[in-house]
């Protein structure tokens, strides 16, 4: 029975962008009220559980090269005009979707790699505060900031050192 509700659950998503809650009822055989249609996509797509926006590209990437793969079995041995633009489109729109994808997955990876600086920088500087208060009766003041100054200048150069650009490829330091 699981596998029934699976199928079913396709199938109204697959008709929710383009069917009322009534019509798609109706194409399901009346087996579901129009109600409960209308519920159960809702409940799919507001679920946390049920696609990220990454997956939900993956679905219509898959669904366009399902068209596209019926547009070629049927342009076999005669390929018109026609079906070779609506192949042609449909080949621009998934490398479009694409596209899209990986500039998303880098402004989330920039994203999260600033976060990561900012975090890692808020807890030096908490470390920091805690040692010169702890230290603060031992180290003489001038001393302190020098190191710091110091200990700052060589985190900069082992950062340098690790530095990647937007491709991944090793970015050469001016200092070395």
């Amino acid at each position: 029975m699981p596998s029934e509700i699976s199928r079913l659950d396709d199938r109204m998503l697959a008709m929710a962008d383009s069917h009322s809650a009534e019509e798609i009822s109706r194409e399901l055989g009346g087996v579901i009220t129009p109600t409960r249609v209308a519920a159960r996509i809702k409940e799919l797509l507001e679920s946390r559980d049920w696609l990220t926006e990454a997956q939900q590209d993956t679905l219509v990437v898959m669904k366009m090269r399902k068209v596209l793969t019926k547009l070629e079995r049927n342009a076999e041995g005669h390929l018109t005009e026609d079906n070779a633009k609506v192949q042609l489109s449909f080949l621009k729109a998934i490398g479009e979707r694409l596209d899209k994808r990986r500039a998303a997955t880098e402004i989330d990876l920039n994203t999260y790699h600033v976060n990561v600086g900012r975090e890692m920088a808020r807890v030096y500087d908490l470390a920091l505060a805690y040692m010169k208060g702890a230290l603060r009766s031992a180290i003489d003041p001038e001393v302190w900031d020098e190191t710091s100054r110091d200990a700052l200048q060589h985190a900069r150069v082992e950062l340098a050192k690790r530095a990647v650009d937007s491709e991944g490829h090793q970015v050469k330091s001016l200092d070395a």
